[in-house]
């Protein structure tokens, strides 16, 4: 019997060798005898094991062992029958046919401190049995009894009426021949199949038993062990269970005892016979917590968390996806393990793969030596389902590991995150990489899925020699994608073959895939909208991904994974809108959230909810709103046909708790809709008397604000919201503003601030600093502070003879209202005020001046309402020569504080100078000049606030020069100009004329009334008073042609001057005047001989060749209309004239039919033309006396 047996072992070996990659049984199709496995420590108290010290297994039954040091030891080897058996304290020990016992043996090394014991969770495998036919037999166990993988499980077949049992299969092929046997539990849920021959001889079977007994199994405590079976498995009346008991991290196991505490066994392992009720055993557990790093979490939490590994299959030099398991009843949204792989073996810690369940997680891998690992898989939101894969990790099987060899891949130290952010330390457990047999090749098949109610995606993991794959899903679809998604329409089990095909050949890879009914569908967790392939999770359309959720029960909070620079948008269809309903609907009565969540980096993703052509119907804003009621954040743009609403962002405007005195943070809408007009009102106003500071209503965002409240107790402002498109609310809602009554204390971070100004001062040249010793709760009595309730409200720093840059701290106490620092010495650009980071919004009064600040780069804040500027003593230095000068640039040159305009936020360019000789910064005593240059009308004119403005400087001396158009801000800020003009030019106009010669006489008898004076121009014979000397100096000034103006000179005019109010021409030989205006003084430049007579209209008149000057002494003017003047008397040419009346205001001057000048003439060359002899233009032809121009010069000539 037993060559037999070992007959077909061989032949089942040999089959599943051919068969590469289909199921090769791993234990005897029999059971056979069970032999003891003795551990010993050598001392006894170096170290332990995590098995019991004797324990039982079956021939060739591979059993993983560790032996843990004690504190003060360190671990030597395994030894075996008195020789070395392995140096390693894990290995895996295959059971031969005899009693065993392995001895570790240890060193004993005081430095060496204590190592924790490791867990080992179970992997747990459904086992499903199945009657041919079904009405064949029944068995000793239910269907679908949960098993450890590698557990004996005892099976019996029974068989009905008319009915013989023949044998069982697995997979097709015959495991078994006898009705009873001891099955080794494989992963993967199997099923066994027991065959029936019907034979109606055959009635004395035994019948179906009753399967109503239930053996339910607990730890004590919880958290100390685990088990081989499933608590809640099924058992026939007599069925002898195998029970084994593992021991989680850091417990030790005890015993078993029943439900009335008596103790059943003493051994971890044993087998329990069930009785006929339904039972519950307890294995018991003493903790021995004992960390190796202090830092870690304190012992693993009762909290259902645990990290487990698998075992693996591979081959030499191919890299496998290791995968690590969490189960969770709790939300993790980190976690933390270090994994140790067998030496030799290569991990790719940068490829590491993230399973669906931890989608929109980060990886981090940090080496701690020894092949050992720390990965990290961090993020914000928790991981999707309660048990499953989490990520897989790369590793490649070195090329000289050992075949048919069991390789450990130990777990230690397993962190949890909670959503809190608490570390818990978890249980783990270690698995296995088993290194299989391969063909000579190197061509294998492999696979691996995930999983999504009947979504299953397919990772390829076969070997480079493959060139090309087939699948076969077991549905009657097929593909040739290296890594297809597949999706099953009806439930099932489906058998999926992948054939991978090498150059020579090909292999073989099958897996049985379950899709349940769809009644029993949940999801949850994260789901992604991306264009990227390769994950269960991913999905590449809205309406898709809507469908999906709706197919199933929705168990866990979901998040929505948008790709970042995707758009995705679904129509706004009765269809759409009624599945939008449904998922809203399921989230509500099941009390959970959907999150979107912008994946990856890039521009912010958009989610659409139909087009700006659609219109928006009540119901489907409704429908929008209630999904936002249940959506807990988003950092996606959600739109609602064409606009952007996220009704969610209204939840994450917090209500707001401030202290009196402090300000409010701006409430910003824009997170909401930057497309709705959002108004707001206050729903009911508190009493003005108490508080104070805050907005009633309003449109946009809702500013900030500093509030005082002065009552004893909470003042709590409500603000109703509107947010709408059109005339279509969108949004109603409210927020809260909490004011706390005031206290005297300062805050931590305003004294930090005053510390900071104080330093800035002493900086600036601060002399006489504060003393701050006391401390915040001190006495806050400083010079030029004032504080209220707590709070810096006021500074005054002025004459402090500060210097340098203006301290922008200053300007930033969050509750300061009024600050001077005027009458300092500060220079810079005040512009960078309205810059300042933290700038005080309560800051109303603000007073910069008399310092010297130049420019205002910026407009300063509208807030500020009392601003003062004035008196700044700017870096303007500029040259005025009255003769020549241009105001307008002149303006445009001065420095920005002179033409500040704070209420309109801009600066004005008038062209208007003022200059004076006296600062205008400052109070000016006895004498004073100014004079104002205006350039904003046709011409500049000149003018003076009073006649007793007599300007006495010199040419050339410096005066002060400001901005008459300035607002009250920023008047009297001044610069310097060097100030020069011509003698003679006693009303500023530029020139010396006849208004100049009597202005000169009104000053005399002290009647000038008019524009400035200018006593250094008029002073012509300098002895200190104008008298009649500088007439006469004046009189030769315009007699004498070296200081006169050119004949086409436009002289400035002044203001109230008349525009050609004297017509002069020649006729006939006279001069004659024809003037609207009563004439006082004029000045006639000529040249030749002409006799002048203003005597006879009583003005005095002095005269030469080069004309005539008359004036009156007596305030008599010449009569209007047309005078004769003057008669010629030979050759003459009059050039220009200039006038004034009796105000020494100029009277314009035009000349007409004027012979302007005769000359000898020095050549007869060039062009010639003839004037008569009372100066008309007459043609060369004409006779008798005429005037010819020749080069530029008159001759009388005779022509006959």
């Amino acid at each position: 019997m037993k060559g037999f047996r070992f007959i077909l072992f061989i032949l089942a070996l040999f089959v599943s060798t051919i068969m590469r990659g289909q199921y090769n049984p791993a234990d005897p199709a029999e059971p056979g005898t069970y032999y003891s496995l003795t551990l010993q420590a050598t001392p006894s108290n170096g170290g332990s094991f995590n098995l019991n010290k004797t324990t039982s297994y079956s021939e060739g039954t591979s059993v993983s062992i560790r032996a843990y040091t004690n504190t003060n030891f360190t671990f030597v080897g395994w030894e075996l029958d008195g020789e070395t058996y392995s140096t390693s304290s894990t290995l895996t020990y295959i059971m031969p046919a005899r009693n065993v016992t392995l001895i570790a043996r240890y060193k004993y090394t005081p430095s060496n401190p204590s190592e924790p014991i490791e867990p080992d969770l179970p992997v747990y495998s459904k086992l499903y049995l199945s009657a041919s036919p079904s009405a064949g037999g029944s068995f000793n166990i239910s269907s679908g009894n949960k098993y450890e993988v590698g557990t004996s499980v005892y099976v019996r077949a029974y068989s009905n009426s008319n009915f013989v049992f023949k044998n069982w299969t697995e997979n097709g092929e015959v495991i078994s021949t006898s009705a009873s046997f001891y099955y080794t539990m494989k992963a993967d849920n199997p099923q066994l199949v027991a065959h029936y021959e019907y034979d109606p001889s055959n009635p004395e079977e035994p019948q179906k038993p009753v399967l109503s007994h239930k053996l339910y199994l607990k730890s004590n405590p919880s958290a100390g062990g685990y088990f081989n079976n499933a608590s809640g498995n099924q058992y026939a009346d007599g069925t002898s269970v195998y029970l084994c008991a593992y021991s989680n991290q850091w417990y030790s196991f005890v015993n078993w005892t029943d439900e009335n505490g008596e103790v059943v066994s003493t051994s971890s392992s044993f087998y329990y016979t069930m009785p006929g009720t339904d039972k519950t055993l307890t294995a018991n557990y003493n903790y021995y917590y004992n960390p190796s790093d202090p830092s870690e979490p304190s012992e693993p939490a009762d909290n259902g968390v645990n990290i487990y590994g698998m075992t693996e299959n591979g081959i030499r030099s191919q890299q496998l996806a290791y995968p690590l398991f969490l189960e969770n009843s709790t939300e993790v949204k980190e976690l933390k393990v270090d994994m140790q792989f067998p030496e030799g073996f290569v991990m790719d810690t940068g490829n590491i793969r993230l399973a669906s369940r931890a989608i929109g997680h980060e990886t981090e891998v940090t080496a701690l030596g020894d092949n050992t690992y720390r990965i990290y898989i961090k993020g914000d939101v928790v991981f999707s389902g309660s048990n499953g894969k989490l990520f897989e990790v790369p590793v490649t099987i070195p090329e000289d590991a050992i075949t048919m060899h069991s390789y450990p891949v130990i777990l230690t130290h397993g962190i949890a995150v909670g959503t809190d952010g608490t570390l818990t330390s978890v249980p783990v457990r270690s698995g296995n990489i088993f290194v299989k047999k391969v063909s000579e090749d190197g061509l294998y098949a492999r696979f691996s899925f995930d999983k999504l109610l009947n979504r299953v995606q397919f990772n390829n993991l076969s070997s480079d020699k493959a060139v090309r794959y087939t699948w076969d899903f077991g549905d009657g679809s097929a593909s040739t994608d290296p890594n297809p998604m597949h999706i099953y329409e009806t439930p099932g089990f489906y058998d999926v073959v992948l054939t991978s095909y090498g150059s020579n050949g090909e292999d073989v890879a099958q897996m049985t895939v379950l899709i349940n009914d769809s009644l029993y569908w949940t999801i949850g967790g994260t789901l992604v909208l991306t264009s990227q392939k390769g994950n269960v999770r991913h999905f590449d359309s809205f309406e898709t991904l809507l469908s999906t959720i709706n197919a199933a029960t929705v168990t866990e909070n979901l998040t929505i994974g948008v790709q970042a620079d995707e758009n995705y948008s679904i129509s706004a269809t009765e269809e759409h809108l009624a599945q939008f309903a449904a998922m809203g609907e399921q989230l509500r009565t099941r009390s959970l959230t959907i999150a979107f969540k912008t994946i990856g980096e890039g521009t912010v993703p958009v989610l659409a909810l139909g087009s700006s052509e659609d219109a928006i119907s009540y119901n489907l804003l409704a429908a929008w709103n209630t999904l936002g009621e249940m959506t807990t954040s988003s950092d996606v743009r959600l739109m609602l046909c064409g606009i952007a609403y996220n009704p969610s962002a209204i939840r994450g405007i917090a209500n707001q708790i401030i202290s009196s005195g402090d300000s409010t943070e701006e409430v910003d809408f824009t997170g909401v809709s930057d497309h709705l007009t959002f108004t707001w009102s206050l729903l009911s106003t508190p009493d003005a008397e108490y508080v104070s500071g805050f907005l009633t209503e309003g449109t946009g965002n809702i500013p900030a604000m500093t509030i005082d409240n002065l009552n004893l107790t909470d003042e709590t402002l409500v603000y109703h919201i509107t947010g709408k498109s059109g005339d279509m609310v969108f949004c109603e809602f409210e927020k809260t503003i909490t004011i706390r009554p005031g206290t005297s204390s300062m805050s931590q971070s305003e004294w930090d601030l005053l510390l900071e100004l104080r330093q800035a001062l002493v900086a600036c040249g601060w002399t006489t600093p504060w003393d701050m010793n006391g401390g915040r709760e001190g006495d806050l009595s400083f010079k030029g502070v004032t504080i209220d309730r707590g709070h810096v409200v006021g500074l005054d720093l002025s004459g402090l003879s500060l210097q340098g840059e203006v301290p922008v701290c200053a300007f930033t106490f969050p509750r300061l209202a009024t600050l001077s620092f005027a009458d300092n010495h500060f220079t810079g650009d005040i512009g960078i005020i309205a810059s300042i980071e933290g700038l005080s919004g309560q800051l109303q009064a603000l007073d910069l001046s008399r310092n010297a600040f130049s420019e205002i780069s910026n407009p300063l804040p509208t807030g500020i309402a009392s601003l003062n500027l004035r008196g700044q003593s700017t870096n303007l230095s500029m040259d005025i020569d009255v003769a020549n000068f241009d105001v307008a640039t002149a303006v445009s040159g001065l420095p920005s504080i002179f033409r500040y305009d704070h209420t309109a936020q801009t600066w004005s360019d008038t062209p208007r100078l003022r200059l004076t000789d006296y600062c205008p910064a400052k109070s000016a005593t006895g004498t004073k000049w100014e004079m104002t240059l205006d350039a904003s009308g046709e011409e500049t004119t000149v003018s003076s606030p009073s006649s007793s403005n007599v300007y006495r400087g010199q040419s050339g001396d410096t005066v002060y020069v400001s901005y008459p158009s300035a607002t009250e801000e920023v008047k009297n800020s001044y610069g310097l100009a060097k100030f020069t003009f011509r003698q003679g030019d006693v009303n500023f106009s530029g020139h010396a004329e006849a208004n100049d010669l009597q202005a000169m006489l009104l000053y005399m008898f002290g009647e000038y009334k008019s524009q400035p004076f200018n006593f250094t121009a008029a002073n012509l014979y300098q002895d200190g008073t104008v008298n009649v000397q500088d007439i006469i100096c004046m009189v030769n000034l315009l007699l004498d042609t070296g200081d006169s103006p050119t004949n086409t000179a436009a002289p400035a005019k002044d203001a109230g001057a008349v525009q050609d109010g004297i017509h002069l021409y020649i006729q006939d030989g006279i001069v004659y005047m024809n003037t609207s205006e009563p004439v006082a003084a004029i000045h006639i430049a000529s040249h030749g001989n002409i006799v002048w007579d203003f005597g006879q209209y009583g003005l005095t008149q002095s005269s030469n060749p080069h004309g005539v000057v008359a004036y009156s002494l007596n305030g008599t003017a010449l009569p209007t209309g047309i005078l004769k003047v003057g008669r010629l008397n030979g050759d003459a040419t009059i050039e220009r004239a200039s006038a004034s009346d009796a105000l020494a205001q100029r009277i314009g001057v035009s000349m007409d039919h004027c012979v302007t000048g005769m000359q000898p003439i020095t050549s007869d060359t060039g062009p010639r033309i003839t004037y008569s002899v009372d100066g008309i233009r007459s043609p060369q032809s004409h006779k008798g006396l005429l005037i010819e121009k020749r080069n530029d010069r008159y001759v009388k000539v005779l022509k006959k």
